[in-house]
């Protein structure tokens, strides 16, 4: 039997059988639930506004798998230098504890334990989801993955209309909120569409709804977001100044297509970013606070050499008025449920692991990212996701960082894997 690194590609083989529904098709139909408890109801109850049903998944399914689970070289590296990041965090929360428990500060160092018990676990179901995702695809292929991923959103498009024409105006699937349905449209419909084997017509008809649902969530992030993977393609692919061009003319049709609801959300929150600007040169904007400053708080927080060796799990919460002022803080704290917390993937990694730690977590994007053949969606999906996350995606068992990660890192173990440009015809 032929072996590529500790996989068998045997094991690549779909199973026969149209009714078939392999255990390893779950994690990709599950993608567009990315929030148990507000569809259970319970979101306030549990201070999370999010709980993806692949988190939830992941654990059953490594429980399932047992013995079992499988690796290639590549996802092996990676889910190492991910645990080693972890365990670096975890010794670095005992620290800060310590001396936070015997030394009176300025910090709310009262809100340690419950911030890093949260965050420690939501780490570990993202490990966890990285897992599954790579042993999954591991066994199904990522043509099969992709065609489940498209599948998956069948319940969403059927509920958006409704939501549509229900007078909100704002579609959000079964998401807690527009911008989250909007970033699993963005980096996990729209590529299935791609990665699948579909026939030309089909594509492109599946394209089509997916861009007309993400503009009816009027998410502004997740229109940016669209340009980054759009942007990542084109400069991956040397054609840099064709992706300019297309971006422009795609950024001139939006406007267009949103001046006919001029009452949208978009169009409101620019208005009022204008509005303060021209009235006290200020951009005072939840839009712009809670998502960007994400990023610039820890980076601001490298003044101090503290940081440089990192704070610890539930750093960004023990540290939040000092990382901003008073103005900041308080717009911040005002959509936070519960706790306070920084809203940037990149900028808490870097606040808790410390730029040592922070170096090996970007080892095992990097590591992904150049494991993923040329041609595959994964070499530009790494990238776009990257940069998406400097600014939102901060939960850490938010699926998409793991997906793709697990997608990086099994590409080049499997043949049908290779994504030519504009997609796969039938």
């Amino acid at each position: 039997m032929i072996t590529s690194g500790s996989v068998r590609i045997a094991a690549y083989v779909r199973p026969r059988g149209t009714m078939a529904l392999p255990l390893a098709a779950w994690p990709f139909l599950l993608l567009p639930f990315d929030s148990l408890t507000h569809l259970l109801g319970i979101g306030e109850e549990t201070g999370a506004q999010t709980f993806p049903a692949t988190a939830a998944l992941s654990l059953v399914y490594l429980v399932l798998r047992g013995g079992d689970l499988r690796f290639s070289d590549i996802s092996r590296k990676v889910f190492l230098y991910l645990a080693a990041v972890l365990a670096i965090m975890v010794a670095l929360t005992a620290g800060h504890l310590a001396l936070e428990s015997a030394v009176s500060t300025h910090l709310t160092e009262d809100l340690r334990v419950p911030t890093m018990l949260r965050q420690g676990t939501s780490f570990v179901l993202g490990l966890s989801s990285f897992l599954m995702f790579q042993d999954a695809l591991l066994r199904v292929g990522h043509r099969a993955a992709f065609r489940w991923m498209a599948v998956g959103f069948i319940p969403s498009f059927v509920a958006a209309p409704f939501q549509a024409f229900s007078g909100v105006f704002r579609v959000q699937g079964f998401s807690s909120e527009p911008s989250q349905f909007a970033d699993a449209l963005v980096f996990t419909f729209l590529p299935a569409c791609f990665g699948a084997m579909l026939g030309r017509y089909q594509r492109r008809s599946l394209v089509a709804l997916g861009v007309v649902t993400l503009l009816s969530t009027f998410s502004s992030t997740g229109i940016m977001k669209l340009g980054l993977v759009i942007a990542c393609y084109y400069v991956g692919t040397g054609r840099a100044l064709r992706g300019l061009l297309m971006l422009l003319g795609g950024l001139a049709l939006l406007v267009g297509l949103l001046s006919l609801w001029p009452e949208n959300y978009i169009y409101s929150t620019f208005s009022v970013l204008f509005y303060d600007w021209e009235t006290s040169a200020a951009m005072l904007s939840i839009t712009i606070v809670d998502r960007y400053m994400g990023l610039f708080g820890p980076l601001g927080m490298l003044n101090e050499p503290r940081a440089w060796l990192g704070l610890g799990l539930g750093a960004d919460s023990v540290y939040f008025y000092q990382m901003f002022t008073p103005l900041i803080a308080d717009a911040i704290r005002g959509v936070k449920w519960v706790l306070p917390s920084i809203s940037s993937l990149q900028g808490k990694m870097l606040m808790y692991a410390g730029v040592g730690g922070y170096a090996l977590y970007l080892m095992a994007w990097i590591t992904a990212w150049r494991a993923a053949p040329r041609g595959h969606l994964a070499r530009h999906l790494i990238p776009a996701i990257f940069l998406g996350s400097l600014f939102s995606l901060a939960p850490f068992f938010i699926p998409y960082a793991w997906l793709w990660l697990a997608l990086g890192a099994t590409a080049s173990h499997l043949k049908a894997a290779l994504i030519p440009p504009g997609g796969a015809s039938r």
